[in-house]
């Protein structure tokens, strides 16, 4: 099945791929929102080379989108927190408040704190990679599917996922 999703590029030499992805989700859906304003929405969660993952989910569920985040990111989990979902968001919490407030930890707690936030605005959250069948469940219900990989091997993609992030 394919889904009539319109393409909206994303600024030429910017690094907004997930900017133009939840344009492109929210047209499909028939709401429009414009480039400049949505990204003053999501300047909390701006980087210097693109926007956090969580932060576009946070946005989409603070307009009332149902949405399910899994994250799979390498640099984040660790076993106590593989393979759990919205219900552990003590998991979460705990792991958030043990790992140390320093320069090699920053990246890990700043996503952990954005998961959090995500569960806390209500979303379903998995950090269980899904599978072609879930993928597939939701395409035929006429639900875009974005994935979105960063440092993660498990995914195959072109270009690579060492090249920077994909939407």
């Amino acid at each position: 099945m394919k889904l009539e999703v319109p393409l909206i590029q994303q600024r030429e030499g910017s690094y907004h791929c997930q900017v133009a992805t939840l344009l492109m989700v929210m047209s499909y859906f028939g709401d429009k929102v414009d480039y400049d304003d949505l990204l003053k929405d999501l300047k909390p969660y701006i980087l210097d080379d693109g926007v956090h993952n969580q932060g576009a989910i946070i946005y989409l569920r603070k307009r009332g989108y149902n949405t399910l985040f899994a994250h799979h990111d390498l640099g984040v989990l660790s076993p106590e927190i593989e393979n759990i979902t919205e219900k552990d968001i003590a998991a979460l919490e705990k792991v958030l408040k043990e790992t140390p407030d320093d320069d090699k930890n920053r990246y890990r707690k700043e996503k952990l704190a954005l998961d959090t936030e995500y569960i806390k605005a209500g979303g379903m959250y998995s950090t269980k990679l899904p599978d072609l069948k879930l993928i597939d469940e939701y395409i035929e219900k006429k639900i875009p599917v974005v994935l979105g990989a960063v440092r993660n091997k498990a995914l195959s993609l072109s270009p690579t996922a060492s090249e920077g992030n994909h939407a």
